[in-house]
C-alpha cells in the first residue's frame, strides 16, 4: 500500500520515516526544504531515504494519507489533499484536539476521514531531523478505514490500534495536553516544572476542570485519569518538553485555540465552570501581543531569563 505524509514537522518526519522503513512506498509532503529525514532515538541517529516532495503536482493518488500538520493549518493542506485523495483513500488525521473530522469538512468526504490520537513524544532538532523520546502508538476508531491504515504500516513500527470508545480516548489525550502544553509554553520550562508544588496544584485544577468538561461532552473520564497524567509526567525524563513549548521557542504559532480554547468553548456549551482554563487561555492569547512588544524594544526573545 502507498502512503503520503503531509507535514514535515517532528511528528510528520517521524511518521514518514517509520512508514518508509516498515512498508516502503511512502512520500513526505513538505512546504519548506527538508535536506533529509533523520531520526535520533536510543539506538542512535540514522538517515531514512524517504522521498520528499514540495509540489502537489509531483504526486498522485495514494492509499493512505497521514495528515500531521498543526490543527490550525488543516486548510493549508487542501492542495495536497486534492492531489492525493481518491474515492478509496483513507485520510488519517494525526492532530491534537477532539474535533478532527470537523476540520476536514469540505476537503475530504467524512467516510474517508480517520481521526487519530497520537501517543508519541518527539522534538524537531532541525529541518528533517527529529529526536524520538517515547511512544509509537496511534489510537483510532474501529472500522474499514482503520483496517486500511493498519495495513499501510507494514511491520508496525508505527503502532496503530483501535479503540471502541474513541471519544473518551480523544478527551483523555486532550487532558494530557491541557496541562502540559500551556504550562510549559507559558513558563518556558520542561516537565521538571511540575515538580514545583504550586505549579502541580494549578495543573491539578486544570485537569479536574477538563475532566468535568469531557464528562459533559460524553467522555468516560474520572479522577483516575487526573492521576494518570501526573504519573505520565513523573515517568518521563524531566527535560522532556511539549509541542507548544517547542513552537514558542521556535517563534511559531501556538495551538492554544485547538487545545485550551476547545476546553473553554465546550465548557461554555455545557454550562461547566472552568476558571483556571479560562485564565490560561487569556494568557496564551496575550503572548502574541507581548512578544510583539518585545520585538519592538529589541530584546532577544530566545533568552527570556
Amino acid at each position: 500500500m502507498t502512503s503520503a505524509v503531509i507535514g514535515a514537522g517532528s511528528l510528520g518526519c517521524l511518521v514518514a520515516g517509520w512508514l518508509h522503513e516498515g512498508a516502503g512506498s511512502t512520500v513526505l509532503c513538505a512546504r519548506s526544504e527538508v535536506p533529509e529525514v533523520r531520526i535520533t532515538d536510543r539506538a542512535g541517529t540514522r538517515t531514512v531515504a524517504v522521498p520528499v516532495v514540495y509540489d502537489p503536482g509531483e504526486v498522485g493518488v495514494v492509499d493512505v494519507v497521514w495528515l500531521t500538520t498543526k490543527a490550525y493549518d488543516t486548510a493549508g493542506a487542501a492542495d495536497w489533499l486534492r492531489a492525493l485523495v481518491a474515492e478509496e483513500t483513507v485520510v488519517v488525521v494525526v492532530q491534537n484536539g477532539v474535533d478532527h473530522a470537523d476540520r476536514l469538512a469540505g476537503l475530504v468526504p467524512a467516510n474517508q476521514v480517520l481521526p487519530a490520537v497520537a501517543y508519541i513524544a518527539a522534538e524537531r532538532v532541525e529541518p528533517g531531523h527529529v529526536r524520538h523520546d517515547a511512544g509509537r502508538r496511534l489510537l483510532v476508531p474501529p472500522g474499514r478505514t482503520a483496517a486500511r491504515a493498519v495495513a499501510a504500516t507494514g511491520d508496525g513500527r508505527l503502532d496503530v490500534r483501535t479503540s471502541e470508545d474513541f471519544r473518551t480516548e480523544a478527551w483523555r489525550k486532550l487532558l494530557r495536553n491541557a496541562a502540559g502544553n500551556p504550562i510549559c509554553a507559558l513558563t518556558l520550562a520542561r516537565l521538571r516544572v511540575f515538580a514545583d508544588p504550586s505549579v502541580r496544584a494549578m495543573a491539578r485544577s486544570v485537569l479536574e476542570e477538563v475532566v468535568a468538561v469531557g464528562r459533559a461532552a460524553g467522555a468516560d473520564l474520572g479522577p483516575d485519569d487526573v492521576e494518570a497524567v501526573f504519573a505520565m509526567f513523573d515517568g518521563l525524563p524531566p527535560d522532556t518538553g511539549s509541542s507548544m513549548l517547542y513552537d514558542r521557542l521556535a517563534g511559531r504559532r501556538l495551538e492554544h485555540e485547538e487545545l485550551t480554547g476547545v476546553v473553554v468553548a465546550t465548557a461554555d456549551a455545557h454550562g461547566v465552570e472552568v476558571p483556571v482554563n479560562r485564565t490560561l487561555l487569556a494568557l496564551l492569547r496575550g503572548l502574541r501581543s507581548g512578544e510583539d512588544s518585545t520585538e519592538e524594544t529589541g530584546v532577544n526573545r530566545s533568552e527570556p531569563g
